[in-house]
């Protein structure tokens, strides 16, 4: 699980929206509506990712449901930025557990495109 190259999964229009970590653990996609549910596939043990959240041209789509396995520090989502083409970054570390993976929440950092 070694992976470097960002993945574009494209603009999000329909929810869910399937990540699918075996492409790579840095992955980008761009918000097309409000309330984008975010799930998690193949998640490695032990792995880290990072997960890009785009807003579009309208901005203001900050509503995301994160999937549960997600443990957030202070047990609450981070806030996410809404201004046009702002990105955030979210790092999650990938903890395997007995029969669920957890997947811990590492910090967001927010950039404008």
């Amino acid at each position: 699980f070694f992976y470097t190259e960002e993945l574009e999964y494209g603009t999000a229009t329909a929810t869910p929206v399937g990540i699918d970590w075996r492409a790579g653990n840095m992955q980008r996609v761009s918000l097309g509506l409000t309330g984008v549910a975010i799930e998690f596939d193949n998640l490695p043990a032990g792995g880290k990712a990072t997960l890009v959240v785009c807003q579009d041209s309208a901005g203001g789509r900050n509503v995301i449901t994160w999937p549960v396995e997600v443990q957030w520090s202070g047990k609450a989502s981070t806030t996410q930025s809404s201004a046009p083409w702002a990105c955030d970054l979210f790092g999650f570390t990938i903890i395997r557990g007995s029969t669920t993976p957890a997947v811990i929440y590492r910090g967001a950092a927010s950039i404008s495109e």
